[in-house]
């Protein structure tokens, strides 16, 4: 493992460790809730949550504003990205792999 990789890896855990509500201010990331493609990310309790079609809810916790953790999928994040007009979600895989959906209108 090259040094760049296991800064890489802490880095990715201690973010992990970070996570909380207290991050956030829960009016704020109520905009993120809508459909993004087949991925549904619903605002519930004052929390988000994530749910792919036809897949199990997992809660999503904030380590920013934009950026959360997948409560029970340690494999990806989540970050949101806000435009003038449009919201992006963002997966980014603890292997380096990113993919967008654009939030549907």
């Amino acid at each position: 493992m090259t040094e760049e990789t296991a800064i890489n890896k802490f880095q990715w855990a201690l973010e992990g460790i970070s996570a909380s509500y207290d991050n956030v201010d829960v009016k704020q990331i109520k905009k993120f809730a809508g459909r993004y493609g087949n991925i549904l990310i619903k605002y519930m309790d004052e929390k988000l949550f994530y749910q792919p079609e036809n897949g199990s809810t997992n809660k999503l916790i904030p380590i920013s504003e934009y950026y959360f953790i997948v409560e029970g999928l340690n494999f990806f994040r989540i970050k949101f990205i806000v435009n003038d007009n449009s919201i992006i979600m963002k997966k980014i895989f603890n292997y380096g792999s990113e993919r967008e959906y654009s939030k549907d209108e």
